[in-house]
């Protein structure tokens, strides 16, 4: 399908924006332009955001350019101008602007008493209708006009119950009146348009969390959730390599520094070897894992590692927090982290204990 304008592209993209961020893969995300024997009465064009789970492509998010269809049919049930004014920012300029006068005498002797409904949408009647009419006058002689109103009881029964409807009336060209006429405007009357976006929050969180549940190559059993860090409710993982005395002061030097940077974190130092922590804060999906070790000891400086990759850089501990957050944030990405070798040193064991 083609996007009918600009507003509309733009309110497709930025929810594609928001669901690529949040974790939904790219391969398992499609827009699908309605259909017109499903599009709603209201709508000129309609996009889908479908999002692909276990249970197949799933709506998400619906997209729907209403127009003007809400502020003209308050227009027209209400015979009240509803347009917004702005003034030309040059200043008054000299327009043709088009007119039409009907001849009531003649239209209310053909339509009768509905004719004063059809008084009422001339009223109201814009440049763009006018021009429509004026086609179909050069066409056939005749325009067909749709009007919608409130039917209205003959008697006044205070039981009755008005009903909406829609009528075609058959004007014929000496019924109308069309001119041409040189004014001076001030300004021009908008009508806003309405882009309607509609979010299943639900599906979306099912749909991410489902896109976010993987599992290890090199292991089945080790199954994880790749929460984007910026989804993530817990940025990083605290876990000091040894749960002794030794190790207290620079884990709770860490810890204050996360908490001025307003990251949140997990301080996990149950005695179980740092493999198996490393496993238990991939299951819940936290990002990444801060490690202090021995090393700390020696140069001030703890490991930072990446939760997909399971890749670790050293860091500064001054640093720390700043890295979580800018991580956090998408304002730096682990493969630029991993691209600054003199600021983060590369720390890769070769194996990882989990036993």
């Amino acid at each position: 399908g083609v996007i009918q304008n600009q507003p509309h592209a733009y309110f497709i993209a930025r929810p594609q924006q928001f669901l690529l961020a949040i974790g939904i893969r790219r391969s398992g995300l499609r827009f699908r332009q309605h259909l017109l024997n499903e599009k709603a009465h209201y709508a000129n064009d309609c996009w889908d955001a479908e999002i692909l789970t276990s249970y197949g492509w799933v709506e998400c998010v619906g997209l729907a350019d209403r127009g003007c269809y809400d502020l003209t049919k308050h227009s027209e049930a209400t015979g009240q101008r509803l347009a917004a004014f702005r003034d030309f920012p040059d200043g008054p300029k000299i327009v043709d602007v088009k007119t039409v006068k009907p001849n009531k005498g003649l239209m209310g002797k053909h339509f009768g008493k509905k004719g004063k409904y059809l008084f009422a949408f001339l009223d109201t009647i814009s440049e763009d209708q006018i021009n429509k009419i004026e086609a179909q006058f050069a066409a056939s002689g005749q325009a067909e006009i749709a009007v919608t109103y409130k039917t209205e009881s003959e008697k006044k029964d205070p039981s009755f119950v008005p009903q909406e409807v829609t009528e075609t009336f058959v004007v014929k060209a000496d019924m109308l009146t069309i001119a041409s006429a040189k004014v001076k405007k001030m300004g021009e009357a908008i009508l806003p348009r309405v882009i309607e976006p509609s979010f299943g929050i639900g599906r979306i969180i099912y749909a991410a969390l489902e896109h976010a549940y993987l599992k290890r190559a090199d292991d089945d059993k080790k199954k994880y959730f790749a929460f984007t860090p910026l989804l993530a409710p817990v940025k990083c993982s605290v876990l000091p390599l040894l749960s002794t005395a030794q190790f207290q002061a620079p884990t709770q030097r860490v810890v204050k520094l996360l908490n001025q940077a307003n990251v949140s974190h997990k301080l996990d130092d149950v005695g179980k070897s740092i493999g198996r922590r490393y496993a238990r804060t991939d299951e819940i999906g936290v990002p990444f894992g801060i490690t202090i070790d021995h090393t700390t000891f020696e140069d001030d400086t703890v490991t930072v590692r990446d939760r997909d990759s399971t890749l670790q850089v050293r860091c500064p501990i001054a640093k720390v927090a700043d890295l979580i957050s800018n991580l956090s944030t998408g304002k730096i990405t682990w493969a630029e982290v991993r691209a600054n070798p003199e600021e983060f040193p590369p720390f890769d064991p070769v194996i990882e204990a989990d036993d």
